[in-house]
């Protein structure tokens, strides 16, 4: 999706077109993807936590629409992977594969008949916003306002107490 975005923004750019084009990168989010996906699991699929509301999405959109930026990222989250992967790509990679593939299932196994919506609309699926995730949801990134809406310094500040708190609890954690 990078190099899609960048090679259309580059194109726009050149042919002098009125448009802006934004790549909004969003962390993992409390809708129906998981619930609609095609599943090739032997359990059911989950969200990597932390998990955001389609509303820290929906206003990342609104304010790029509006105020024209190259990425935004929706949830902190999203920021610190694409920074880990940015700054310590072999190390993040090795960190991904140990703790991603099981944080994206269930423990529940896998449904028997379970439907999806891969080639066309699953009927007996209501239309709903949210998946009503089990874990908490975040209803707000500060790290995703603040960066939108701040200074790069304010933004760097956000971000750094973020880390050092995670930091921290996972060192309470391992103990």
């Amino acid at each position: 999706m990078k190099g899609f975005t960048d090679a259309l923004r580059m194109e726009l750019e050149k042919e002098g077109a009125p448009l802006a084009v934004t790549l909004v990168r969003p962390a993992a989010i409390d809708t129906m993807f998981a619930v609609h996906a095609r599943n090739y699991m032997d359990k059911e699929p989950a969200l990597p936590p932390p998990v955001y509301a389609p509303e820290v999405v929906a206003d990342a959109i609104l304010y790029c629409a509006e105020h024209p930026k190259r990425d935004a990222y929706a949830g902190g989250a999203s920021k610190m992977i694409a920074a880990g992967s940015k700054l310590m790509p072999a190390l993040f990679d090795r960190y991904m594969n140990a703790s991603m593939f099981k944080q994206q299932k269930s423990s529940r196994p896998r449904a028997p008949n379970r439907r999806d919506a891969l080639y066309k609309p699953d009927p007996s699926t209501e239309l709903r916003q949210r998946q009503g995730m089990p874990q908490n949801v975040h209803e707000r990134s500060l790290y995703t306002n603040t960066s939108l809406r701040s200074s790069p310094l304010m933004t760097a500040l956000v971000g750094g107490g973020a880390l050092l708190a995670a930091f921290s609890v996972s060192r309470r954690l391992s103990r």
